[in-house]
């Protein structure tokens, strides 16, 4: 889960500096806007694999669990 977390701030991250810069062109104004909206998204799926886990499913997150994986693999 902490590498979810870490990929999310990486992307939100990038969506800022993105936003910031074509804010200076006056388009990326209206990118602000959905900054809120994105930073629900984490929350949202965290939400939904704790309700899995809690009805005794093995949840796991789906692309940063085979990145794992796999490195336990070559490792």
């Amino acid at each position: 889960m902490l590498w979810y977390q870490v990929a999310w701030i990486v992307i939100i991250f990038a969506y800022v500096i993105v936003s910031t810069i074509l804010t200076i062109v006056i388009i990326g104004i209206f990118m602000f806007f959905l900054l809120p909206l994105i930073a629900l998204i984490p929350i949202a799926h965290q939400c939904y694999a704790a309700y899995k886990v809690y009805q005794g499913v093995d949840y796991r997150y789906p692309v940063i669990a085979d990145m794992i994986d796999r490195e336990r693999r070559f490792a």
